[in-house]
């Protein structure tokens, strides 16, 4: 099943580790950072944390938009510097060097 080709019986064994390494984490480490922080100031951490990294996630985008753009501009100016070089379809013409 899915991607990886589990069965069922595997896929309820990970759910169920995943479930447990869940409970361990906020048994040990959210409980005590909680009582250490108290609950506004862990919000307020939560909070920065996710603006950070929603920031980094759309500044990851833009680049790679960016670098698409460019790699258009590219072929654009080829295909300006050269029209005969592409035949009808915007394919490559194998005759033209």
């Amino acid at each position: 099943m899915g991607v990886l080709g589990w069965t069922p019986q595997q896929q309820g064994y990970f759910q169920s580790f995943h479930n447990l390494v869940g409970a361990l984490s906020q048994g040990f480490f959210i409980q005590p950072m909680l009582r250490r922080l108290g609950t506004r100031r862990a919000y307020e951490y939560g909070e920065r944390s996710a603006r950070r990294e929603q920031l980094r996630i759309s500044r990851a985008q833009r680049v790679s938009a960016e670098t698409v753009s460019c790699g258009r501009r590219a072929g654009v100016h080829s295909v300006l510097r050269d029209p005969g070089a592409v035949r009808a379809g915007g394919r490559p013409d194998p005759n033209v060097r």
